[in-house]
């Protein structure tokens, strides 16, 4: 599978990292577009504050990286039609900018031999929403062609719920996600079209809006409108985790719940879900793969059927490996 990302920020440059980690994926990653000269996208893959080194070497050669002596393509153009994927034989686009959240703005890139495009965040009119290990056995080659990956707090908030959803039924959700902080806001207090994320990032816990809200029913569509939450950001750069409260359709205790969350992790979700019994901080999932990683001795309950769970989750990394495998399963089915 040959496969452009258009936009090497933090998602993009953890899906380089992805395709050279994770070769079991298949993904042949032949070409990439960004703003930024390939001299300061090397130095950036090569030293990150949150991940660490790159494992393997990164060069900078005329206008294109080299990464473990293998070249990678690199453009500079400012939309989606005006970047020669065909050159390149790209066959499917990771839109990783950004920048183009709509379906019409990210189906530029196809034609020239691309017939797909995964867009790494919310997409309120794309073609389908899918979340890896959820809902993505529902793609369809003849009617998908801009699908979203959801957000890194939807893939988490999805395989928390999706635990609970066949043992006890859940008849609404509220959640709250503190959430590390991402470029969308402002480092010092500046204009903004939010309010709150106006101002400094990080001298500041900023209430906001999460778009997890809009997109969990689409991939969990019996939640429908009966989930409601916020984000809360906090000045730290990894690292986050979800707090939802959960009214049950039939009740639990905590062995019930304990159990349905690792039989979950040990069966359907493997890989997706996890749980963990120590009494661990957010700098301790940074690097998790995994979606979600259920925090148990923080299970906290009213009756049987009001239970607040928390799960932790990388934001960065967790949602990185979702999108390849995602790229990975659409290809695999004909995508």
């Amino acid at each position: 599978m040959r496969v452009g990302i258009n936009g090497l920020g933090r998602i993009g440059r953890a899906l380089v990292r992805m395709a050279t980690l994770r070769p079991e994926l298949g993904i042949d990653l032949v070409a990439a577009n960004d703003p930024a000269d390939a001299a300061t996208l090397a130095r950036l893959l090569r030293h990150d504050t949150i991940h660490g080194p790159f494992p393997v070497p990164v060069a900078a050669q005329g206008e294109r990286l080299l990464i473990a002596g293998q070249p990678l393509p690199l453009a500079r153009a400012a939309t989606p039609e005006a970047i020669d994927w065909s050159a390149h034989g790209v066959e499917l686009v990771i839109e990783a900018s950004g920048r183009f959240r709509q379906r019409a703005a990210a189906a530029g890139h196809l034609g020239g031999g691309v017939r797909r495009v995964i867009v790494s965040a919310t997409v309120p009119d794309a073609d389908a929403t899918f979340c890896v290990g959820i809902n993505d056995a529902t793609f369809d080659p003849a009617r998908h062609q801009v699908v979203s990956n959801a957000s890194c707090t939807t893939n988490c908030l999805a395989v928390t719920l999706a635990a609970l959803l066949p043992r006890f039924g859940i008849e609404r959700a509220l959640m709250n996600t503190v959430h590390c902080v991402t470029n969308s806001q402002n480092l010092v207090d500046m204009a903004h079209p939010d309010p709150r994320r106006a101002r400094a990032a990080i001298a500041n816990l900023i209430p906001t809006t999460s778009d997890a809200i809009p997109s969990i029913g689409e991939v969990l569509p019996e939640l429908a409108g009966r989930v409601e939450g916020m984000a809360t950001r906090v000045p730290i750069v990894a690292g986050s985790l979800i707090d939802v409260v959960v009214e049950l359709s039939r009740g639990a205790d905590r062995e019930r719940m304990v159990a349905a969350f690792r039989d979950a992790e040990a069966g359907p979700l493997a890989g997706l879900l996890g749980t963990t019994e120590e009494e661990l901080v957010s700098s301790d999932f940074v690097d998790d793969p995994r979606s979600a990683v259920v925090d148990l001795p923080l299970l906290q309950h009213v009756g049987d059927r009001l239970w607040r769970v928390i799960a932790w989750y990388d934001n960065e990394w967790g949602y990185a490996n979702r999108i390849a495998e995602l790229a990975s399963r659409l290809a695999a089915a004909g995508g």
